[in-house]
């Protein structure tokens, strides 16, 4: 996948991700729950060359059923 989107020659926005890692990382050791890292940022765990990883804002977290609020 390009860094473009569609005909757009514009590179795509770039997204941070550790302030919401921290913040969810804060959140679920407070409520002792445990979470895995999904979406499409855990994807880019796995594609190593950033022209293959897709725009995203997103950080998604699941957590079990039991531990849900």
């Amino acid at each position: 996948m390009s860094k473009t989107a569609g005909n757009n020659s514009k590179t795509l926005p770039k997204f941070d991700p550790v302030p919401s890692a921290k913040f969810a990382c804060e959140v679920l050791n407070e409520l002792k729950i445990d979470g895995i890292l999904i979406g499409r940022l855990a994807v880019w765990m796995y594609l190593p060359d950033t022209s293959e990883h897709a725009y995203t804002k997103d950080f998604d977290v699941a957590v079990s059923k039991k531990n849900r609020l």
